[in-house]
């Protein structure tokens, strides 16, 4: 099962790779996010990634980053600070172009990785030992783009 998902992970990653026409701006404001609290302090100070299953939402991909840099291949990933992170949410409208997620969708199944890093090369986020932990989520609900989850509801 864990391996599934992560190869789920990868494909979604992948997706994301060859869709991505232009990179994200850090405007981190307007549009959606995912909130994660209780997560041990042994992760302060580490970075969060969040990728949801296009399975679970219609072929629908959206991913949780603060930035991509399509030339040097690299994700900017938020800061786990007192047991929580935000991670602002994109997705790709019809043309390609990313933009930020704000869309309502019920039962959205995900992943969030841990990461020593704030940036992060595509190359560690497919490699299935460059994140510190891996945690899946179901039954995720966003409304306007957002959504909140407890660390301690993710499987290992």
């Amino acid at each position: 099962m864990k391996n599934t998902n992560k190869l789920k992970f990868i494909i979604a990653l992948a997706v994301i790779t060859g869709l991505i026409m232009t990179a994200c701006n850090n405007d981190t404001d307007e549009g959606g996010s995912l909130t994660v609290t209780g997560i041990p302090a042994e992760h302060n100070g580490r970075h969060a990634l969040f990728m949801n299953d296009s399975y679970s939402t219609g072929g629908l991909v959206f991913t949780g980053m603060i930035s991509v840099n399509m030339q040097n291949e690299t994700v900017t990933l938020p800061r786990i600070s007192g047991g929580r992170v935000t991670i602002p949410l994109w997705t790709w409208d019809a043309n390609d172009n990313i933009e930020r997620f704000t869309g309502n969708i019920n039962g959205v199944r995900g992943w969030v990785g841990i990461y020593a890093n704030g940036t992060v090369t595509f190359d560690d986020v497919n490699d299935n030992t460059a994140h510190i932990v891996y945690l899946e989520f179901e039954n995720i609900d966003f409304r306007g783009g957002s959504a909140n989850i407890t660390w301690g509801s993710g499987i290992p």
